[in-house]
């Protein structure tokens, strides 16, 4: 085998002695139930995304430990710091400007927790898709979604402690939800208190606290339980993310923002990505503030449709795990994904301007009424097609029994209809979007010159859009039931790559591996760490890569 190759095959081997060995140690601590595993040689990235969210989580518990070394949650008046305050913000900019290599640590740290939320999000919506909740998976799925909101806790809790004027607006919106509790029990006064204290500077100790000690610990706590005994590790999809996280840290700096200053105005800006249908859910309050109030808007909401999931295991209890035999609770996942991508969409437009509450949830209910007319027809479809039938003993759901109901038994109908409920969507987000110009026009937050360029753009852009992005929501969810369908798959064959091809593959990465580490020291050398960041995360990916080709050169059989 030729000499490049042998370099992988080293490494190759060395992991898979470092994981026995470490697997052999463990067998004499307390952790003895946990075993690390090296996957196949060819992978399914969805498989990996929980130790994706694992790796994430390392990570930023790493790069998080070296910000709180200089990172200082004080908020005291101060002739010598800008504005006449030093704050949080200060230490944060120090940080980044003035600490060696600084600025690469945050934006690490930043970008790590947004790749945390999705990989998690991911993990979650394809354990779903596959029923893996079901028995005897329901403590593991219960503590998944337990998982899931305390990262977003934990990512909210982190970027409020820049506090820069987003971070205060965010936090302003924390406090409003939690007065909104105090309204509906007399025991919530007490709590309110001990998050809120006697003013900002106390909000931010506690926040510090709670991201830097007490939701990590909860969160490692609630790993030990979700974690399965087989602990799979897979070399290639680990670099690769680390990659990708170096990459988004070098090429797309975080912005410090504005630094809060309490006698200056905040204007209104729209939170990180995960908390913007969340900002989108609680600006219909400005139309019917007494029906859709904070708690309705901002908590109850949310907090149904986390409960709805959290029971899941308890009401799907077939056994069955294919999707057309379940197709309600897929829909169920697929019509939630649509509306959260459509609110976290009207969430970023206008950001300053209430929306209309009837036209922004009557938009979600045909949203969610055409993910599943056209995932049912999909089904139905492919029923026909290969004439198969269901099973007269299963017990129809819920939305079986209103397509019956309806008179409602074939594709030819649900397709047509799919369009119907798309173009009602689609024509009242374009409503929506015409009412908060003219709002904004009336309260004099849009000029008159604004207001007809933006009816302008809702002609050539507005409409559209309003009517593709739906239409591709539930496109996706249509062509992943094609992709899932009750045909036989063929014969799954063990593909080994030709080990001249690997050979000339591997021996290019490596030359551009060798190159990027010397672009590596150079940067390091020069002091700019966005080019070492890129650098550093290209040559990781690459030498994913390179041991993923690596790896297609064995049988299946010799790397399990």
């Amino acid at each position: 085998m030729p000499k490049i190759s042998k370099l992988y095959e080293k490494f190759d081997k060395s992991v898979e002695d470092t994981v026995d060995f470490v697997n052999k140690r463990l067998a004499r601590t307390t952790l003895m139930a946990l075993k690390f595993m090296l996957p196949s040689r060819i992978s399914n990235p969805f498989e990996w995304s929980g130790v994706l969210t694992f790796v994430s989580f390392f990570l930023l518990a790493f790069t998080g430990g070296l910000l709180a070394l200089y990172y200082d949650p004080t908020f005291v008046a101060s002739s010598s710091a800008p504005g006449g305050w030093f704050t949080g913000w200060d230490t944060v900019s120090r940080i980044t400007w003035q600490i060696p290599f600084g600025y690469a640590v945050r934006s690490i740290h930043y970008w790590a927790s947004n790749i945390m939320i999705l990989a998690a999000f991911i993990h979650l919506s394809y354990y779903y898709i596959r029923g893996r909740y079901k028995n005897p998976n329901e403590i593991i799925w219960v503590t998944g979604i337990v998982l899931g909101l305390l990262t977003i806790m934990e990512a909210y809790t982190g970027y409020d402690l820049v506090l820069n004027d987003r971070a205060v607006q965010a936090i302003n919106i924390g406090r409003k939800l939690l007065a909104s509790l105090q309204d509906y029990s007399e025991l919530l006064p007490s709590f309110g208190w001990l998050i809120e204290g006697e003013g900002i500077f106390d909000i931010v100790t506690r926040f510090y606290g709670f991201h830097l000690i007490l939701i990590p610990f909860v969160m490692l706590a609630g790993f030990l339980v979700h974690f399965p005994k087989n602990l799979k590790l897979d070399v290639s999809s680990i670099l690769f993310t680390l990659g990708v996280i170096a990459l988004l840290a070098g090429s797309m700096p975080v912005d410090l923002g504005a630094k809060y200053l309490p006698a200056a105005p905040i204007p209104a800006t729209v939170p990180e990505w995960y908390l913007t249908g969340l900002y989108a859910l609680l600006r219909t309050g400005g139309y019917l503030p007494n029906i859709f109030t904070g708690f309705v808007a901002g908590v109850a909401m949310p907090g149904v449709i986390a409960t709805l999931f959290i029971l899941i295991p308890f009401v799907d209890k077939k056994l069955k795990r294919s999707w057309f035999d379940r197709a309600f609770y897929p829909n169920l996942l697929l019509g939630t994904m649509a509306s959260f991508i459509y609110i976290s969409v009207m969430g970023y437009i206008l950001p300053a301007i209430p929306i209309r509450p009837d036209l922004f949830y009557g938009s979600i209910f045909f949203i969610g009424f055409a993910c599943f007319a056209g995932t049912y027809g999909i089904q139905d479809y492919y029923l026909r097609k290969t004439n198969a039938k269901p099973n007269p003993a299963d017990r129809p759901s819920l939305a079986e029994r209103f397509l019956s109901a309806a008179h409602i038994k074939s594709y030819e109908i649900l397709f047509p209809l799919t369009i119907i409920f798309l173009f009602v969507a689609g024509g009242l987000t374009w409503i929506a979007y015409t009412v908060m110009l003219n709002y904004g026009t009336t309260v004099g937050l849009i000029s008159a010159s604004d207001f007809s360029q933006g009816m302008r753009d809702a002609v050539l852009y507005g409409i559209p859009i309003a009517l593709l992005v739906p239409t591709g929501i539930a496109a996706l969810g249509i062509w992943i039931g094609t992709k899932i369908n009750p045909r036989a798959k063929p014969a799954d064959k063990d593909y080994v790559l030709k080990e001249t091809t690997a050979t000339q593959i591997m021996t290019f990465m490596f030359a551009v591996g060798l190159a990027l580490l010397g672009l590596i020291l150079y940067s390091i050398y020069i002091g700019n760490q966005y080019s070492m960041l890129v650098e550093a995360g290209a040559l990781m990916v690459v030498f994913g890569g390179a041991y993923h080709v690596f790896r297609l050169t064995k049988p299946r059989a010799t790397v399990e």
